[in-house]
């Protein structure tokens, strides 16, 4: 039996066990799916939602102020960023702040790699929301970030078992298997993850179906998904990196008819958000 297929036996035998609590989706992010899901949500149900945890509120103040959501006079109040972004936006940084708080490690190494994902995670949804709202899809600006931040909750998850399995086990695996595991496993256990959480399904399927090369064209969510993670690839945020991509003849750019302008603001507006 080789070793990748002996950690591949070991992972998924730890994701699958009933008793294993596996951190990688908040209270406060399942809160905020719920309120998203209903019509009538507001923002002072948003703003009690941040108020309920300390962290939070520091964490999306910050966020509030910084270049990607910030105006011209700084904000200090839950209250304030409210006003200022409106519930779509301030929903959008509750998820960051509360799942950004999933992505630590005791593993250096681990640690390195979740750090990573995280701004991956970070710069999909970003990117996703932006080109919703570029492209008129307005009524899914919320359901494209979330669905961007969690399109690769696989990856955390198997990292989260790695993180443990090099803890009891005094494991020491080479990068290059754990790039590989990642890859091959991630949108597959995240998809069986999503679904046992009960995830609405159009999130289970970007999960599922961000890298598939035959992919349901109707579905503007995972079109939208799937060209926000491959912005981030070509301009390195995340594990991943490839800079040859050629964005403006990918599948999901014409499908979605982005041009080459579009394409090229978007790499700025991340480039600003995240590498500078």
């Amino acid at each position: 039996m080789s070793s990748t297929t002996s950690l591949k036996e070991q992972i998924v035998t730890a994701i699958n066990d009933p008793g294993l609590e596996l951190p990688v989706f908040s209270r406060v992010a399942a809160q905020v799916l719920r309120l998203l899901a209903t019509d009538d949500y507001a923002v002072k149900d948003l703003e009690r939602l941040i108020r309920s945890d300390q962290t939070l509120v520091s964490d999306v103040l910050r966020a509030a102020n910084s270049s990607f959501y910030g105006g011209l006079a700084p904000v200090s109040t839950v209250q304030a960023a409210g006003v200022r972004l409106g519930g779509q936006q301030l929903a959008s940084l509750i998820m960051l702040a509360a799942e950004g708080q999933r992505y630590a490690a005791a593993d250096n190494e681990v640690n390195r790699l979740m750090r990573e994902l995280w701004r991956h995670a970070m710069g999909t949804a970003m990117a996703a929301q932006w080109l919703a709202k570029k492209l008129g899809y307005t009524e899914i600006l919320s359901e494209s970030f979330v669905a961007g931040l969690i399109h690769d909750i696989g990856m955390l998850a198997i990292l989260k078992v790695l993180d443990a399995l090099k803890k009891e086990k005094d494991l020491h695996l080479p990068a290059a298997l754990v790039l590989q595991v990642l890859e091959s496993m991630h949108a597959e256990q995240g998809y069986l993850l999503a679904r046992k959480w009960s995830l609405p399904e159009n999130y289970c399927l970007v999960v599922r179906d961000h890298h598939v090369e035959e992919f349901d064209q109707s579905n503007v969510l995972l079109a939208i998904v799937r060209l926000s993670n491959q912005a981030c690839i070509k301009l390195g945020i995340g594990i991943h990196a490839d800079a040859s991509l050629e964005l403006p003849v990918t599948p999901e750019a014409q499908l979605l008819n982005v041009g080459d302008v579009l394409l090229a603001e978007l790499e700025v507006m991340l480039e600003d958000a995240l590498l500078a």
